[in-house]
């Protein structure tokens, strides 16, 4: 039997928590394939990355100085120092090693190998850098004797694992897959996301001249999650603004055919003139859940849609319309599908505690999530979370400086100046675990 649409169907008033485990359920990281090491930022890998070479390949020096035996330097100090002879140069491409014997030194620069026999690198400021004697140079201090060598495969050996599957590739592991030699590198496919924001009132920025004069609004909604979407790892698709009409509702998801996600804002209340939603329970939409004890974006909706052309059902998720609550609805439920068909074993963003730096009202029966910033005050490790702009859900200025989102879990009224409070980072490390969203205590 086909579930109850929206116009028949009771509000499913759903926890955060059991919304979200329902969003995730099922779905799979998307198929791997190999892309150039510099196309892999952002990528999710898909196989453990193991080092194909020892690095360092040598024992190398750390310092510019002399490449020396420990023994033929024990003692050595400004006041009796030590003169040894030097045998050699070595720079960091060198490949001809003079071997060391007793009482000589090779003068050395920092990553060049170790000759045979050496032990250690006395920095150059502990000699006189051979200034007495040319090819002689003296010892003032033995603090470096068996120091400043870095030794081969500290960094990797072959077959190290050098970067786990399900890692997010960032810079700094573009380092490691270079140093490992692992290029082209095995990433899973980026989702692609259709975004379809829908109404008459709505005008792209190619017509804001409407705007200007009165007679619509912008679609504001589009290009913010376009862009929250390539920021998740996904590649975005916007087909709309659509019209309210069926028709147009029904171009713009036809783009959907490729898809792995669908998303919709907008019309999932239960206002007369929702025609996306019943265009989409036309169109075979099957729904999962409405309405989560959340604010703001309670009138979330999520569900399967049959792909145009046939083939796997698409999920669906039906944000709210105003931006703030689409916003806040795409980072709790949306990010987090992304990251998971993404590859990510861990796809929700961190989260941290801080402290309440005013008070942050809720309705007891709801989890509140309010957009604040994030400043560090006197020795206290917790930052301080405050109002990153007004409130109201129809608004965006508070979208932008928005760090983090202060959690007021449900069965609270409100959390006090200094209370403990959980943020979820917005500029995170990706990949984390969920929050508890525990009731915390002033």
């Amino acid at each position: 039997m086909r579930a109850p649409s929206f116009e028949s169907r009771d509000a499913d008033w759903l926890g955060v928590h059991e919304a979200r485990a329902r969003v995730l359920d099922g779905w799979a990281p998307l198929t791997a394939g190999a892309v150039p090491l510099s196309d892999a930022p952002g990528r999710t890998l898909a196989e453990d990355a193991r080092a194909r070479a020892r690095l360092p390949p040598w024992d190398n020096s750390a310092m510019d100085g002399y490449a020396v035996r420990a023994r033929d330097v024990a003692g050595a100090s400004e006041t009796a120092p030590v003169e040894l002879e030097v045998v050699g140069r070595i720079l960091a491409g060198s490949a001809q090693l003079p071997p060391l014997g007793a009482g000589q030194a090779c003068r050395i620069m920092t990553g060049a190998p170790l000759p045979p026999g050496a032990d250690g690198v006395i920095r150059v400021e502990h000699t006189d850098g051979e200034a007495g004697t040319p090819g002689r140079v003296r010892i003032r201090s033995d603090h470096d004797a068996g120091r400043n060598v870095r030794p081969g495969g500290q960094d990797m050996e072959p077959g190290d694992v050098v970067v786990p599957r399900g890692t997010r590739i960032t810079p700094g592991w573009i380092a490691a897959l270079a140093a490992a030699g692992v290029d082209p590198v095995p990433v899973h496919r980026e989702p692609v996301v259709l975004v379809l924001t829908g109404g008459d009132e709505l005008r792209p920025l190619s017509s804001f001249q409407d705007v200007v004069e009165g007679r619509a609004i912008p679609d504001t909604n589009g290009p913010m999650l376009a862009a929250a979407v390539r920021e998740a790892g996904g590649r975005p698709r916007l087909p709309g603004p659509a019209r309210d009409d069926p028709d147009d509702v029904r171009r713009c998801l036809a783009r959907s055919a490729d898809a792995d996600i669908v998303v919709t804002v907008g019309g999932a209340s239960m206002g007369e003139a929702d025609i996306l939603k019943r265009t989409l329970e036309n169109d075979g939409l099957e729904v999962d859940f409405w309405r989560v004890r959340i604010r703001p974006g309670s009138p979330l909706a999520y569900g399967r849609l049959p792909r145009p052309g046939g083939g796997p059902a698409l999920p669906l998720l039906s944000l709210p319309g105003n931006p703030a609550s689409a916003w806040v609805t795409f980072q709790l439920f949306v990010r987090p599908l992304i990251r998971r068909l993404s590859g990510d074993p861990a796809p929700h963003l961190p989260v941290i505690r801080a402290r309440a730096g005013e008070r942050l009202h809720s309705t007891a029966r709801l989890c509140h999530f309010h957009r604040v910033v994030l400043t560090p005050e006197g020795d206290d490790p917790r930052p301080v979370a405050r109002f990153a702009g007004h409130p109201g859900s129809g608004l965006v200025q508070s979208l932008g400086p928005a760090r983090g989102l202060a959690v007021v879990p449900e069965g609270i009224a409100a959390l006090e100046p200094g209370a403990d409070v959980e943020v979820i980072l917005l500029d995170g490390t990706p990949g984390g675990v969920e929050a508890g969203f525990t009731a915390a205590a002033s």
